[in-house]
């Protein structure tokens, strides 16, 4: 009533939360960022799945518009939801590469870390980050001995998986080699991204993923899985693992990373907020010539 009200004639939704009823003189748009539960249902209850799924199902049927944020994503909800192409856009995440001139001194303090010599991963702890991998990486590295560094930082605030993943670390002797920062500032988690040996990123499933692009802008070598959005986000341009679960080609992929070095800056101009901007904007004004 209060879009009616104020004259709208479009709507976006950037989000699946789509309004239950259509007004017929507005035009809907609505972001899909991933549809993880027809997929990972065991990390959701049973009422969330049937919830996503009905709200997912609807907003591909009533929405205008959906905006998918991966190539990956769009071809999933056409699998899914058997719904024509040509209702789907792909627009991209704008990621804004921040420059990160603070002092790393006190991160060094707070952490006990030194500069390029700790791995690095922001993820929230949840099972599909697969971060119990790289604890097993850790522990490779540790026991073996191998001339790599042999701590990782993980910034990931909550998560069903962190009482699971703290019990991990304690049974495998890794409580002064694994640091679990709880939240930090852009600024904290830009300089931990650029003073990191390597950026590590397990994760099986995402419908994006920013963490490893936001990594690379900064000049750290990424070594990340072939899952999902992941090697289309990336362009291709991170380093890979084929398995995301065996912890040996991790082991050996750091091995190599680290003895060869890689401190390029990449940039991806489809992630530039004008890009983005602009994209959207053409997306509005042909949503708004509809009949």
């Amino acid at each position: 009533r209060r879009c009616i009200n104020l004259n709208i004639n479009i709507l976006f939704i950037p989000v699946y939360s789509k309004p239950l009823l259509n007004h017929r003189k507005i035009k809907y748009i609505t972001t899909i960022h991933d549809i993880q539960a027809m997929h990972y249902p065991q990390y959701f209850s049973a009422m969330k799945v049937l919830w996503l799924k009905f709200a997912w199902k609807r907003c591909c049927k009533t929405s205008h518009k959906i905006i998918a944020i991966s190539n990956f994503v769009k071809q999933d909800i056409i699998d899914t939801f058997k719904i024509q192409e040509k209702k789907i856009q792909v627009i991209y995440n704008p990621i804004v590469k921040n420059n990160t001139n603070g002092n790393f001194r006190d991160i060094e303090e707070t952490f006990k870390i030194n500069k390029k010599n700790y791995y690095y991963t922001v993820a929230q702890l949840l099972p599909h980050k697969n971060l119990e991998t790289l604890l097993y990486v850790i522990k490779e590295i540790k026991e073996k001995e191998i001339n790599v560094p042999n701590t990782l930082v993980i910034s990931g605030v909550g998560g069903k998986d962190e009482g699971r993943l703290r019990l991990i670390i304690e049974e495998l002797n890794l409580s002064n080699n694994i640091i679990i920062t709880g939240f930090v500032t852009n600024e904290e988690r830009d300089l931990l991204y650029k003073n990191a040996a390597v950026f590590l990123f397990p994760s099986i499933f995402e419908g994006f993923g920013m963490p490893p692009i936001e990594a690379m802008q900064l000049g750290v070598p990424v070594l990340t899985t072939k899952c999902s959005s992941i090697p289309e986000v990336t362009e291709g341009k991170a380093n890979y693992v084929e398995d995301p679960f065996a912890v040996a080609q991790w082991v050996k992929k750091i091995r190599e990373i680290v003895k060869e070095g890689d401190s390029t800056n990449y940039s991806f101009q489809n992630y530039y907020l004008e890009n983005v901007t602009k994209k959207y904007l053409q997306c509005f004004h042909e949503v708004s010539s509809y009949d």
